[in-house]
C-alpha cells in the first residue's frame, strides 16, 4: 500500500504538472491532499505525549490512496469533457463590478464595527500576551467571526476590484487577528485566494514550467510554517527570541514533523487501527448546522466528531488540540462504502463550482467561490463535516445581508417597494 501511495501521488503530481490545463479546484483540491497525506511518504505518524512514532497502517494508505485516485480521475474526466470548449476569463470586467464596489464598501464597515466591537467587550488582558491561543478563543465575543470572516471577503473583493486602499485597510483587519490572536488560519485563507485565483487567471498553462511561482511564495511559506513559534516572543515584544527563531535551522527541523499533516494523518491512522465507531447520524446534524443558529438547539446529537473521538482516541488531549480529519470521520461512520460516498459528494461539489467559475459569465457568484475554494479544497483536510460548513456559512451570511440590503435600498430608491 506504501508503494501504491507513491506511485499515485507522484503520478498524480506530474499530471498535474505537465498538463495543459488550469490552475483549478481540481487541481487545488489535489495539491492540498498531497500535503495533508504527505506524512505517507516517511511512513510514520507521532504517538502524542509520548517521544516516539507508530507506523502509518496498509488500512489507512488504503485511505489515501482510494481519496487521491477518485480526485485524480475526477480531473482528468472533467479535462476530457471539456476539452475544446473556451473557458470564460475570470478577470473579465462585468456589469456587477458596481455591486462588488458597493459589497466591498459593505464589508469594510462590518468589518471595522466587528473589530471595534469584539476590542470594546472582549477581556483586553487577554490581548497582553502569555495566553494560549485557545483561552483566547474560549473567551471570545460574538463580534469576532464577523470581523475576521468580512475582512477575509473585503482582502479578496478588493484585490479583485484593483482598490489598493481597500485592500490595505481589510488586510490590516486581519493582521489584527494574527497579531492579538495569534491565528495564521485567517489571513492564510484570504492569501490563498488571492493566490489560487491569480493562478487560475493565467489560463492553460503548464505548471512545471512555472515552478519559479513556488520560489516567489516560499519565504511566506517558510513564515507561516513555523507560525506558533514565532508569533508568542512578537506578541510579548521579545524581538531578540523571534528572530533567533526565525533564523535557527532547528525551529523548522521542530515544526517538520509537528506539522499539521501529522496530526490529520495520525487521526485517521488510530481511527482505523482500532477500529473507532461514530454514529453516522452526527453527518446530518453536521448539515443541519448550516441553519443559521441552530447551534443552539440541543437535538440530543453530537454535531462534531471530535466530540467522538477525542474521549476515545486521545482522552488525555484537550478536545481540538490536533483538529479533526473528515476522511477519518467517514471511515468511522460507514467504513469503505461511506468514504467512497462522501469523496463522490465532495468531488461533485468541486466539478460544480468548476464548471461555474469556468464556464458561466462572470459573478459575485463565481468571486464567492473562488473567496471560499481554499476552505473546501484545502482547510477541509484538517476539519470535521460540520466545521468546514459552519465556516462556508460564516462566509456566506455577511453576503447573504449585504445583499438584502442592497435590494431593499434599491427597491426603495426605485419607488418599487411596497407594502
Amino acid at each position: 500500500m506504501a508503494t501504491a501511495f507513491l506511485v499515485i501521488s507522484l503520478f498524480g503530481l506530474l499530471y498535474f504538472l505537465l498538463a495543459k490545463r488550469r490552475f483549478d479546484f481540481f487541481t487545488l483540491s489535489y495539491f492540498s491532499a498531497v500535503f495533508y497525506f504527505s506524512p505517507g511518504f516517511m511512513g510514520y505518524v507521532p504517538v502524542y505525549f509520548m517521544s516516539q512514532t507508530e507506523a502509518i497502517v496498509p488500512e489507512t494508505y488504503l485511505v489515501m490512496n482510494i481519496v487521491m485516485v477518485a480526485m485524480l480521475l475526477a480531473a482528468v474526466l472533467f479535462d476530457i469533457q471539456v476539452s475544446g470548449k473556451k473557458f470564460i476569463l475570470p478577470e473579465s470586467r462585468i456589469i456587477e463590478t458596481g455591486k462588488v464596489n458597493f459589497t466591498v464598501k459593505m464589508l469594510l464597515v462590518l468589518a471595522c464595527l466587528s473589530a471595534v466591537g469584539n476590542f470594546l467587550t472582549i477581556d483586553r488582558s487577554l490581548l497582553a500576551g502569555g495566553v494560549e491561543k485557545t483561552d483566547l478563543l474560549a473567551n471570545n465575543t460574538y463580534f469576532y467571526n464577523f470581523w475576521v470572516y468580512t475582512s477575509i471577503l473585503a482582502v479578496f473583493f478588493s484585490y479583485w476590484l484593483g482598490r489598493k486602499w481597500y485592500f490595505v485597510i481589510a488586510f490590516s483587519f486581519l493582521l489584527l487577528d494574527t497579531y492579538f490572536y495569534a491565528m495564521r488560519v485567517h489571513i492564510v485563507l484570504a492569501l490563498m485566494a488571492i493566490i489560487f485565483h491569480w493562478l487560475y487567471s493565467k489560463g492553460r498553462v503548464r505548471l512545471i514550467l512555472k515552478l519559479n511561482y513556488g520560489l516567489l511564495f516560499s519565504p511566506l511559506l517558510l513564515f507561516f510554517f513555523i507560525f506558533k513559534s514565532l508569533m508568542r516572543p512578537l506578541n510579548e515584544g521579545n524581538y531578540a527570541i523571534f528572530f533567533e527563531r526565525l533564523l535557527d535551522s532547528e525551529t523548522y527541523m521542530y515544526w517538520l514533523v509537528r506539522a499539521e499533516p501529522f496530526n490529520q494523518v495520525a487521526i485517521l491512522n488510530k481511527t482505523v487501527t482500532q477500529d473507532f465507531v461514530a454514529p453516522a447520524s452526527h453527518l446530518l446534524m453536521s448539515i443541519v448546522s448550516m441553519i443559521p443558529y441552530s447551534g443552539g438547539i440541543d437535538f440530543g446529537i453530537h454535531q462534531r466528531f471530535h466530540d467522538y473521538f477525542y474521549p476515545v482516541l486521545y482522552p488525555s488531549m484537550k478536545i481540538g488540540a490536533i483538529a479533526s480529519n473528515p476522511w477519518a470521520q467517514l471511515v468511522s461512520t460507514g467504513g469503505v462504502l461511506m468514504l467512497l460516498c462522501g469523496t463522490l459528494a465532495f468531488l461533485l461539489l468541486i466539478y460544480i463550482m468548476n464548471y461555474k467559475v469556468s464556464f458561466t459569465k462572470p459573478s459575485i457568484t463565481n468571486l464567492v467561490l473562488f473567496s471560499i475554494a481554499p476552505v473546501i479544497c484545502f482547510y477541509m483536510h484538517r476539519n470535521d463535516l460540520y466545521f468546514t460548513l459552519l465556516m462556508c456559512k460564516r462566509f456566506i451570511l455577511p453576503l447573504l445581508g449585504i445583499y438584502l440590503v442592497r435590494s431593499f435600498f434599491y427597491q426603495f430608491f426605485s419607488k418599487r417597494l411596497s407594502f
